[in-house]
């Protein structure tokens, strides 16, 4: 059962689907970000692994956010494995969906 679910975590996004966990992850990026600000905040990042400068994704979903931010998808990116992506492009990806969709900001 678990080797389906793993499964269908790793099957490419709709846009809208791919919009909707961007904006989630960007969301807890800017969060962790303010609370790094004080000690209290670093070490609740620190326990709850949460990273104010990468957004954790699967290499499928990996592959679509650098389609969507315009940039080259390198090639040795495994579908199964887990990816820390840096925000900026997770931001530029999300942005091109926004435009897409025509949603505010």
């Amino acid at each position: 059962m678990a080797a389906m679910n793993l499964g269908a975590e790793q099957m490419p996004f709709e846009p809208n689907a791919l919009y909707r966990v961007l904006h989630f992850r960007i969301d807890t990026a800017d969060k962790a970000a303010k609370r790094a600000k004080w000690a209290g905040g670093q070490m609740f990042n620190l326990l709850t692994g949460q990273s104010a400068h990468f957004v954790p994704l699967y290499g499928t979903h990996v592959r679509q956010v650098l389609s969507w931010a315009g940039q080259n998808v390198p090639g040795g990116i495994a579908p199964a494995d887990r990816y820390e992506l840096r925000l900026d492009y997770a931001k530029l990806a999300y942005k091109a969906l926004r435009a897409k969709f025509d949603q505010p900001k």
